[in-house]
């Protein structure tokens, strides 16, 4: 098996890196440190098609597969967590829903705003625990539009998105629901809420519609699918935070192998090595980056192969759910082995490895807990 990737998955690496490098790497301290949303990337990022990934360059995408998306997530996250947050946010769950499911009129309507960034997209899927009241009604009108009424889980990019995908529950039966999309000025209201551990710069909130009406037209999908529409963005999405993690866990990892190769004065004692010795002679060190290497190759080859059967167009739900699981968890530890070698510099106010370590508390329980990825896994199988 080739595990190598293709030309045009090697430019959307090497692109992603120099961008990170050169846009994200000045502001990822600030970001996180005054829970800023960015928003002076989001033009750069259109530029690049990255807010609407997978759609064809005609209509303001870059036209990357599901490896080459996953690729690009990853290189952004390894630099900030949060630019990487928004493209999977919003490139994933947003434009590819509208880009799968939508009709062209509603296409030529959305997408070409969310992909340009004059209109960031929210989607309430249902990833995250309910907040108390959480649901939204559909109510059918005569001209085929909906009225809607109630209110969402918690979700991402809301208090800065300017439309949303909603699924509603059509006469508030549950086991028939439908997507739409609604936007700001049609009834749609954000209640945001605090700044969270990790992922700082990625504002949070409820969505709140008290009588909004959406117009014909508005429907992902046919009308009481809203199932397949979720089930397809969760996948997508799955990959998308495994990605996430990959770059978290990355960046962890780079930064301890960094700082254990520097040489150092010797604290005194037996066991603290000659003179200048780095930390990488130590054992302890060593197998602490062995497992954070292995860990993270292990992970990498649970993304590619939930990617690479999205790829070729079969199921990968339950292997999606399971990089997301591994992936996250990985993340986690990584960030904490990381910190044991880089000991109190690392819990320094602004270091990488605490900001990483917080970062992936949140990649871990973002779209849904490790328990919801295991139904999932376990519903594949049994």
């Amino acid at each position: 098996m080739d595990f190598a990737f293709t030309a045009d998955q090697q430019r959307v690496r090497d692109a992603a890196r120099s961008f990170a490098e050169r846009a994200l790497a000045p502001i990822a301290q600030e970001v996180d440190r005054s829970a800023r949303f960015p928003e002076e990337i989001v033009p750069a990022l259109a530029e690049q098609g990255w807010l609407a990934p997978t759609a064809q360059r005609s209509e303001g995408g870059a036209e990357l597969d599901t490896v080459g998306f996953a690729v690009l997530v990853e290189e952004l996250s390894r630099v900030c967590a949060t630019a990487g947050t928004l493209v999977r946010a919003h490139g994933a769950l947003f434009s590819e829903m509208v880009l799968r499911f939508g009709e062209p009129a509603l296409r030529r309507e959305v997408l070409a705003e969310a992909a340009a960034g004059r209109a960031l997209g929210a989607s309430a899927l249902g990833f995250v625990p309910e907040v108390p009241g959480a649901g939204v009604t559909a109510t059918p009108l005569g001209d085929g539009g909906y009225q809607l009424q109630g209110a969402t889980s918690v979700v991402l990019l809301g208090p800065v998105a300017a439309q949303a995908i909603v699924v509603a529950a059509e006469g508030g039966d549950p086991s028939r629901t439908t997507a739409l999309v609604v936007k700001r000025d049609e009834g749609l209201s954000v209640e945001a809420g605090e700044a969270r551990l990790g992922l700082r710069g990625v504002p949070v909130g409820v969505l709140r519609l008290e009588g909004a009406r959406v117009p014909p037209g508005r429907v992902l999908g046919e009308v009481g699918e809203g199932d397949r529409v979720i089930a397809s963005a969760r996948a997508l999405s799955c990959i998308g935070v495994a990605a996430q993690a990959l770059g978290i866990a990355r960046a962890a990892c780079d930064e301890a192998v960094s700082f254990a190769k520097a040489p150092r004065q010797a604290v005194g004692g037996a066991s603290a090595g000659a003179p200048g010795a780095p930390l990488s002679e130590q054992q302890g060190v060593q197998f602490l980056v062995a497992d954070m290497v292995t860990e993270l190759n292990a992970a990498r080859m649970l993304l590619l192969r939930a990617a690479a059967l999205r790829d070729g167009g079969k199921p990968c739900l339950p292997e999606a759910a399971a990089a997301k699981l591994y992936a996250a968890g990985m993340a986690s530890r990584a960030a904490q082995r990381a910190l044991q070698v880089l000991g109190a510099a690392g819990w320094a106010a602004g270091a990488g490895p605490d900001r990483h370590a917080r970062d992936a508390r949140l990649i871990e329980i973002d779209e849904g807990s490790d328990d919801e990825q295991r139904k999932i896994v376990a519903g594949g199988m049994l």
